[in-house]
């Protein structure tokens, strides 16, 4: 059994109602929108605004990762619409103990439509089928109760053990919730 990890050719996913593809340089507008978008980053420790110019590199980065098989990002698209809606993400991969942690992010006019759980289901299907993950971790602010839900609707449990290892009284620190969900 090989250990490598190898995203080429991009793996291409797709359910009746979303397609998860390679981010191109023209979503760089709707990468842009989604990353300046107060609801999207809420939760999120990030710059509040992120620039048409500043998403096309960014996209580049996450392009340049993506092809030294650090770490996978899929663009969310509609069926038969190629604009960007949202992202979903395996990173942090741990080859040896075959973990992954997933992240996302969904337009607010498209979240609570069951999108995001069809992307997270795609995606975890992926990592244990085709890449051999053993076990995926999903964690949010502990204020992101929309994170909780639909990370809990694919199947993901809470996970107070990494939880406690984590924790901090400190002013300025925000705690998180850990999910866990294991194949």
């Amino acid at each position: 059994m090989t250990t490598e990890i190898n995203f080429n050719p991009f793996p291409f996913l797709r359910s009746q109602k979303i397609i998860l593809r390679k981010l191109k340089d023209t979503d760089n507008i709707d990468l842009s929108k989604l990353r300046s978008d107060k609801r999207v980053n809420e939760f999120l420790d990030r710059p509040d605004h992120l620039s048409e110019e500043d998403a096309g590199k960014l996209i580049s980065k996450l392009n340049e990762g993506i092809d030294s098989n650090e770490y996978i990002i899929w663009a969310i698209s509609l069926s038969g619409d190629e604009n960007l809606i949202g992202t979903i993400c395996l990173w942090n991969l741990d080859i040896e103990y075959r973990l992954a942690e997933i992240g996302f992010e969904l337009m607010p006019e498209f979240q609570q439509k069951g999108l995001m759980s069809e992307a997270i289901d795609l995606v975890v299907n992926y990592a244990f089928s085709s890449m051999r993950i053993k076990r995926i971790e999903g964690f949010a602010n502990e204020k992101n109760q929309r994170a909780f839900k639909v990370m809990e609707r694919s199947g993901f449990t809470r996970d107070k053990s990494i939880e406690s290892d984590i924790k901090s009284n400190e002013p300025d620190f925000v705690n998180i919730a850990a999910y866990k969900l294991e194949n």
